[in-house]
């Protein structure tokens, strides 16, 4: 009774924290006060103690497992890079963003921690939540942002005190790859492949694009009994969007995806060069400890170095364990039959490595797609302990 109380109110985070912020900012782009800002963080705080109660219900089935506590050794020590930054009065804005960060690492990682792994409902719940983000985005659509290959709800961007288009990429990305992980439907699975390749290219997150285009492959390798097909087919695919791209940019002139292969890119890459330098200067001059927060708002490094900037040696080598153990226990216990892995494991660990990826070429460690890879990690790694009766029927 208490599990499947426990996963209802996961769900009911889910829905909350993804189809929500979509629908919250499509009202906002049709004239609602923006009172919940850029929802994020409100969402979050507010599904926290849902949460927690979740988990604390789960712990009297299954009790804690080592990712529980290295999460909250890893809180605990942001929390006091934090508070010394704060004592020195040192970079305020930024203090006050990784607060934001912290709160929504809590609410996605309790979230993913407390879903019904290997349940029906799970993939049911995924399957809505796609739904309503994708109706959401299409209606968005008009004529014109067609034409120039931008997805209408950016124009929220504009606006700082709301999302931007990499938040709805993130927020899609997952939701499209546990759609297509969870479902048994082939038809289905390629309709949500087709949409959402779609939607995030007119989108415009990059690494978010990239990632669910590789999320898929992933998924297809494990599940596939001839891979190296897969593999060929994939680098056949990328010689033929390449030999287009001249078409592309023609045809998409506006589009983030396709600036890839423009002069247009070589900004954005020269400004994240200097940022890099900038991090690793600091962390020569101060291995250890780190620097927390001497940087511009905005202006970290987009790469693991960021996790040694604010949180010194330490906080890096207790995020890389926190990926890097779960990556190896995963293809360990997979061995050489992926095509036996369960459904949830498989997209467990295509999560687990795109965060890892993704941590080291283009985002900072308090990108959002690290907590809830790693709840999931936890979620699982609970149920072989003790196995839920309704998982291990489902």
């Amino acid at each position: 009774m208490e599990a499947a109380g426990s996963s209802r109110l996961a769900h009911t985070g889910l829905l909350v924290l993804f189809p929500g912020f979509f629908v919250y900012h499509a009202l906002v782009d049709l004239g609602l006060p923006p009172v919940l800002g850029g929802y994020s963080v409100l969402a979050a705080a507010l599904m926290v103690p849902v949460v927690l109660l979740a988990y604390t219900m789960s712990l009297r089935e299954r009790g804690a497992v080592w990712m529980d506590i290295a999460l909250a050794l890893l809180l605990a020590w942001t929390l006091v890079a934090m508070g010394m930054a704060a004592g020195r009065n040192r970079a305020p804005a930024i203090v006050v963003s990784y607060a934001g960060a912290m709160i929504q690492w809590v609410a996605l990682y309790g979230v993913a921690r407390s879903l019904a792994l290997g349940s029906p409902r799970l993939n049911r719940w995924c399957q809505i939540s796609w739904w309503l983000m994708t109706l959401v985005s299409l209606s968005s659509l008009s004529l014109e942002n067609l034409l120039q290959g931008t997805l209408g709800l950016g124009v929220l961007e504009d606006d700082e005190s709301l999302a931007n288009y990499q938040d709805f990429g993130l927020l899609y990305l997952i939701v499209t790859l546990l759609c297509i992980a969870l479902s048994e439907r082939a038809w289905f699975r390629w309709g949500v492949l087709v949409v959402s390749v779609a939607i995030l290219f007119l989108n415009g997150a990059r690494s978010e694009f990239a990632a669910l285009v590789l999320g898929v492959f992933m998924l297809a390798v494990l599940r596939s009994r001839h891979p190296w097909l897969l593999v060929l087919a994939a680098v056949v695919a990328a010689l033929g969007i390449w030999a287009s791209t001249d078409a592309l940019v023609a045809l998409f002139p506006d589009n983030r995806i396709v600036a890839l292969v423009e002069s247009s890119y070589e900004y954005s890459a020269t400004e994240r060069q200097e940022m890099a330098e900038h991090a690793w200067n600091l962390v020569q001059t101060s291995p250890l400890a780190g620097d927390f927060g001497n940087y511009r708002p905005g202006e970290y490094a987009h790469s693991i170095l960021s996790a040694w900037v604010d949180l010194g040696i330490g906080g890096l080598l207790l995020m890389l364990l926190m990926l890097g153990l779960p990556i190896l226990d995963a293809l360990r216990r997979m061995g050489g039959h992926a095509g036996a892995m369960s459904n949830h494991r498989r997209v467990m660990l295509v999560l687990l490595l795109l965060a890892l990826l993704l941590l080291f070429v283009a985002k900072t460690h308090t990108y959002n797609l690290l907590p809830f890879a790693l709840g999931l990690y936890a979620n699982d790694a609970a149920q072989r302990l003790r196995p839920m009766p309704s998982a291990a029927t489902a």
